[in-house]
């Protein structure tokens, strides 16, 4: 599979969505967009990823660790972190705007930036070396794409490790290094 077939996926189904919404599943970004025909796209992130609006940092995943002001110690399990207020702002701002996806790039190592009008875009970098999700993009009730594609395919063929050509990766549990 070439680089230009795995990104037919992703590509195909987000260009001309609309992005409804932000939100977060336990640590995984959640980001619903809507097809032309009204079904839902959905794009799941669980490496690290951010949302940027020109040069500015609206929403990174790591601001799920933070509480916000005066919530607690339970916070994360409340959704009441920095990430759930900042998105809870941003849904609204894409409610206004409902920017349509102009462009999908698939980059080194399954690095994934969706570019959006208002010069809003998502971008998503994976930080594991192991055979382990990063991100899925998908239409409900259809097939999956993402990165690694065998892993979200859930093909079960061993990773293999650059740093040692023709061997397996080391793998812990559940294909974590």
């Amino acid at each position: 599979m070439t680089a230009d077939d795995h990104l037919s996926g992703p590509r195909e189904l987000l260009l001309g969505a609309t992005v409804r919404s932000v939100g977060r599943a336990a640590d995984m970004g959640v980001i619903e967009c809507a097809d032309r025909d009204g079904g839902v796209i959905g794009v799941h992130v669980q490496c690290p990823f951010r949302i940027l609006q020109g040069g500015h940092l609206l929403l990174g995943s790591r601001d799920m660790r933070f509480a916000r002001r005066g919530a607690g110690t339970a916070a994360f399990e409340r959704f009441e972190t920095v990430y759930d207020a900042r998105a809870l702002t941003l849904n609204g701002i894409l409610e206004r705007l409902r920017p349509p996806v102009t462009d999908v790039v698939l980059g080194d190592a399954g690095s994934l930036v969706v570019r959006c009008r208002a010069d809003l875009r998502v971008e998503a970098f994976p930080d594991c070396s192991g055979s382990v999700e990063a991100w899925r993009v998908f239409l409900r009730g259809g097939p999956h794409t993402g990165f690694p594609d065998d892993v979200v395919r859930g093909e079960t063929t061993p990773p293999r490790d650059p740093l040692r050509p023709g061997a397996e990766a080391d793998t812990g549990p559940e294909g974590t290094p």
